[in-house]
């Protein structure tokens, strides 16, 4: 003879049991039973409301309905405001929100803003500021801001072990252990994973130890050891437990496709878009939202190295501690110079092949300083990979640098270029192109020495497409974005360099590749 809000109590009750234990789709369907008894009491008690909504919330979020997650979140909040007594209850839900909002969305440069207010909120608790700052070190990993991330997460630690809840604890150093992984410190991770995963409780941590594994396995991969006894243990976990994120995750690791609710997890939609379908498009979002991290995914490039990009006329440095936007535009000939840079050479050897003339020191040593020290400039505050002795200057050696073409709108794929050989590598899930620019796409592109012959961007990006390549001067004009005139004197460049071959009069006129 349980009355309706004995029976609340009692599919409440159950609904917690369930959600410790990462039963999130039961939990849920028990929170949505116990909502239903809490509906027909006539004297319904907001308290009681507050609490079924956020667990629903929880849960929804947990199983990838991130919509219905804020949606019922919002409502237990909205509840709270209508009852000042409940005030307390509602900050929690307030700062929740807040985290959730920034986990699934990809306007990192705002979100990181609102983070840092909301830390120093006078009404937050303990967990909750703890939540946020995990949310702002994982927003700094984003941005490439290594070092920060791992300064703002070792200045916190104090108050995170004072806080005494060891999930906490644990999601912190997982966190650590995954900014050691990217500096190279491999064995050290995998060591700190281990010691993390025996604090942690076997039968209520099965996230948090899923987490665990699912870092081990790729730090095992990267370093060729046996990983198949992680990923039996993955899996296992995997079919007791409901963990969207951890799900999703591993799936991108493994390279294989979900089946997702799109639309609702920005940052998920983007990392999937970048493991599937990197194209253009998606090159120029990651550099639009300043999320410099996922360039490592993007263009397949190694954690372990330091990079110079090369975009446009700026350059993107890449380093272990962070990556850098230097907004100082360079010419052609710094251009060319960084190249050369790329192995030894003395002040002759610059002048001859950057400048083309014939070295005369007296005349052209100040030229070479000149030019070095407005690459210092652009490189700051990596300007110290310039190295020199008495006669030679060069990069450090293990300082590589590439190009990376984010193309027209048109274009339908995108083109990363080594400057050591200019390979061309595109993306292979790019959509068709218009038949006017269909001539104009590549997916692999024969090698060329870099701008020897005083070649522009254009010019060299149009070389590595494949050999079958042709094309008139109207469609390179519209695919650069250049007039006529510009396009004609490349084509007629590259036809006196003797790479294209000029067919057919007027408007009827074809270059083709040789």
């Amino acid at each position: 003879q349980l009355t309706n809000f004995n029976t609340y109590v009692v599919f409440q009750g159950l609904s917690f049991f369930a959600y410790f234990f990462s039963k999130h789709k039961k939990s849920q369907a028990l929170a949505k039973k116990a909502y239903f008894y809490l509906l027909k009491e006539p004297q319904e008690a907001a308290f009681l409301e507050i609490l079924n909504l956020e667990i629903q919330g929880y849960n929804a979020f947990h199983l990838g309905e991130i919509n219905a997650g804020f949606k019922h979140l919002e409502k237990a909040l909205q509840v709270s405001k209508v009852h000042p007594h409940l005030k307390a209850f509602g900050q929690p839900i307030e700062f929740a929100l807040l985290k959730f909002k920034c986990e699934h969305s990809v306007d990192f440069i705002k979100n990181i803003t609102v983070l840092l207010k909301a830390q120093n909120s006078p009404h937050i608790d303990a967990v909750s500021r703890i939540g946020l700052y995990l949310a702002t070190v994982k927003i700094y990993f984003f941005l490439g801001q290594y070092k920060k991330a791992h300064n703002y997460l070792t200045q916190n630690f104090h108050f995170i072990y004072s806080s005494q809840n060891l999930r906490l604890i644990a999601e912190s150093n997982l966190f650590l252990a995954r900014l050691l992984l990217h500096k190279g410190q491999s064995h050290e991770a995998l060591a700190f994973i281990n010691t993390i995963r025996s604090n942690l409780n076997p039968f209520v941590d099965k996230k948090l130890i899923l987490s665990l594994l699912q870092l081990e396995f790729k730090i095992l991969k990267l370093l060729e050891l046996p990983y198949q006894h992680i990923s039996e243990q993955i899996t296992s976990l995997r079919t007791n437990i409901d963990s969207y994120q951890n799900t999703r995750s591993h799936l991108r690791d493994l390279g294989q496709r979900g089946t997702f609710i799109h639309g609702q997890d920005s940052l998920g939609d983007l990392l999937d878009e970048i493991q599937f379908h990197c194209g253009p498009q998606t090159l120029d979002k990651i550099l639009d939202l300043k999320a410099y991290h996922l360039l490592f995914k993007a263009l397949k490039l190694s954690e372990q190295k330091n990079y110079i990009l090369i975009h446009h006329t700026q350059l993107l440095l890449i380093s272990s501690d962070e990556i850098y936007h230097s907004t100082t535009k360079l010419s052609k000939t710094l251009i060319r110079m960084l190249h050369e840079l790329a192995s030894p050479c003395d002040k002759q050897h610059l002048i001859e092949k950057v400048w083309g003339y014939n070295y005369d020191p007296l005349r052209h040593d100040s030229l070479v300083y000149t030019a070095l020290t407005r690459l210092r400039v652009a490189l700051e505050p990596m300007n110290h990979w310039i190295i020199n002795d008495d006669t030679n200057y060069q990069l450090l050696p293990d300082v590589e640098i590439q190009f990376i073409q984010t193309a027209p709108q048109a274009l339908s794929a995108s083109t990363l270029t080594s400057s050591r050989t200019f390979t061309a590598l595109g993306a292979s899930h790019a959509a068709s192109p218009p038949p006017s620019l269909q001539s104009l796409t590549s997916s692999s592109a024969p090698t060329l020495p870099l701008l020897e012959m005083d070649l522009n961007l254009r010019q060299i990006q149009f070389l590595n497409l494949k050999d079958s390549v042709a094309v008139n001067v109207e469609a390179y004009a519209k695919h650069w974005k250049v007039t006529k005139m510009t396009a004609l004197r490349d084509l007629k460049k590259l036809c006196d360099l003797g790479y294209l071959k000029r067919l057919g009069k007027g408007r009827a006129t074809e270059y083709y590749r040789l």
